[in-house]
């Protein structure tokens, strides 16, 4: 199945209750699949980072977040797209994610792996 995905950097006020962050989107049937990245792995951008990185999961991301910039409701930040394209979903269980992400920086696999309920390890291939 061939869908859209987008990285986006969510910029928070000072005082949210964590740090500005990635949100990274897969778009899954009516929504988006959404984890919140302290860091990026290498790979997305470039070579520099970790190879795996931890991936909080987050509820559900309406579509729209897909092409969407600016300011987020309720005082909670802006977000800027800085990567987006399509994804080709590869494997998906409970414990287990792997997606192709094809974008006009390349063509990258994902790899998310259930380490504990919301907790997600990363890595790029």
């Amino acid at each position: 199945m061939i869908t859209r995905f987008a990285l986006l950097r969510h910029a928070v006020p000072a005082d949210f209750r964590r740090g500005s962050h990635w949100d990274l989107l897969l778009e899954r049937e009516e929504v988006c699949w959404t984890w919140a990245l302290e860091e990026l792995p290498a790979g997305i951008e470039g070579d520099q980072g970790p190879t795996v990185v931890e991936a909080l999961r987050l509820p559900d991301h309406r579509k729209h977040y897909l092409e969407y910039e600016g300011p987020v409701s309720k005082d909670r930040g802006v977000v800027t797209r800085v990567l987006e394209g399509q994804c080709q979903w590869q494997e998906s269980t409970d414990q287990r994610i792997c997606v192709q992400l094809a974008s006009e920086r390349g063509v990258r696999v994902l790899l998310l792996e259930s380490s504990s309920g919301e907790r997600w390890q990363l890595s790029v291939r």
